[in-house]
């Protein structure tokens, strides 16, 4: 069901789901594909600290893995989107550049 909302990009409900897994079945044989899972998902859903715990999980804890592979690609990405909305809102905030017009004075009109 979590891979269900993940491809729907209901990335919330997935998050969800995938703690469900890892909170009712905590011997689940394929841990390190739950928390991969769980931390793209909680990444996509705008929780880049807490998903970036999950994905390093799993480069810790699973360092041989395939998912450990995916992991590190998973943080890759998070970082240059964060970066490129970060760059975004610099300049969104910033102010204008200042003119070196003077103010009209009433004599001047």
């Amino acid at each position: 069901v979590g891979r269900f909302y993940f491809k729907n990009k209901k990335f919330k409900a997935a998050a969800r789901r995938f703690r469900g897994i890892l909170d009712h079945y905590p011997s689940y044989p394929d841990k390190d594909r739950v928390y991969l899972r769980l931390g793209e998902a909680l990444v996509r859903s705008g929780n880049d600290v807490e998903g970036a715990s999950y994905l390093n999980r799993v480069i810790e804890d699973y360092p041989g893995s395939p998912s450990a592979s995916d992991a590190k690609t998973a943080l890759a990405k998070s970082e240059s989107r964060r970066k490129k909305s970060e760059r975004k809102t610099k300049r969104s905030v910033e102010p204008p550049p200042e003119t070196d017009t003077e103010p009209l004075s009433s004599s001047r009109l």
